[in-house]
Formats: structure tokens, C-alpha cells, sequence
């Protein structure tokens, strides 16, 4: 979150939030993977895209419209943008969050700290 995003989110903001975060990691961390095709560039492309992918299924289906579109790579570090979206996730108690959001933290968790 930046810093003028002080305000509370509900778990749908929340979860909202977080999928951008990690969509422009995953964009960030593709278009990395593609021009290097160093391993972990290629191995934190896909983690990152399976993280969105378990953000997404826990969107409720009738605010899925609210999902921007991921703009185009700005050259910003991926990992920085998933831990904005870990640090998001934590602001709100896990017991208000959809059941999986703890799965996701956890992975979320060990991508950082294998890529950090």
C-alpha cells in the first residue's frame, strides 16, 4: 500500500488490492523471465502467477468486475510488489478473510523468503 492508503479496507478491498499488487508482479516478473530466461526469473514468474491465480478465487464472483487491468511493465522489482500485496493481506484479521487467505499467506510467505 502506498502511503496515502492509510484507510481501512474491508476483505474485498483487501483481496482487491492484492490481486493488483501481484498482477503487476506477475507482469514485472514475466517480462523478466522472458528476456533473461534465467531459472528463478522463470521460477518467481510462475510463483507469482499461481499467487494471482489464488488471489483471484477468492474475489467473490459478483465484485470480480471491479479488477483493473494490469498495466504494463514499469521495470518495478516483482518482489517488492508481492510483498505490498503480503503486507495488505495482513491488515486485516485472517478470521475476517475468505477461507483459503491463510493457504495464500503461507505461500505468499515462502515465495519472499525464497526470492528476497
Amino acid at each position: 500500500m502506498s502511503d496515502h492508503d492509510h484507510h481501512v479496507l474491508s476483505p474485498v478491498g483487501v483481496l482487491l488490492h492484492a490481486h493488483r499488487s501481484l498482477a503487476r508482479a506477475d507482469a514485472e516478473a514475466t517480462r523478466t523471465a522472458t528476456r533473461t530466461h534465467r531459472r528463478d526469473d522463470v521460477d518467481l514468474a510462475f510463483a507469482l502467477t499461481c499467487l494471482r491465480g489464488q488471489v483471484l478465487d477468492l474475489v467473490p464472483e459478483p465484485v470480480r468486475h471491479l479488477l483493473s487491468d494490469v498495466p504494463a511493465p514499469e521495470g518495478v522489482d516483482p518482489v517488492d510488489l508481492a510483498a505490498g500485496a503480503e503486507q495488505v493481506l495482513r491488515s486485516v484479521p485472517l478470521e475476517q478473510m475468505p477461507p483459503g487467505t491463510g493457504l495464500l499467506l503461507t505461500r505468499l510467505t515462502e515465495t519472499l523468503r525464497r526470492f528476497w
